[in-house]
């Protein structure tokens, strides 16, 4: 067993680190664990939004609600290029200069 794993730490936590590669992001997962946002803390250093859901609910109005709010919020920190969009079951995020490289989303999104 990896020591990642032993430690609590999911094994995809250090490769979405590097995907976002120094970039705000958040990251949408029913598997979140406090090793995984201390670690995220620890070695990222742009913010970052670690997301737990539900897994016998999926995504659910409020939780859409948090990431348009995290994103809204980091609107105002960061540029005003930034675009967020959300509609019930989706949303999207782009920036023209690169700042973000989309939304992690590894949980099941139901629709009511």
């Amino acid at each position: 067993m990896p020591t990642q794993a032993r430690a609590g730490l999911l094994w995809k936590t250090r490769h979405l680190v590097e995907w976002a590669d120094g970039r705000p992001f958040i990251w949408i997962d029913d598997e979140i664990s406090a090793m995984d946002r201390l670690w995220v803390d620890v070695n990222h250093p742009e913010p970052s939004l670690l997301h737990r859901v539900d897994p016998a609910k999926g995504l659910v109005d409020t939780d859409f609600s948090t990431l348009a709010d995290w994103l809204r919020f980091r609107h105002t920190q960061m540029s005003p290029a930034l675009e967020v969009r959300s509609e019930p079951g989706s949303a999207a995020v782009g920036d023209g200069c690169g700042g973000l490289r989309g939304t992690l989303v590894d949980a099941p999104v139901r629709r009511r």
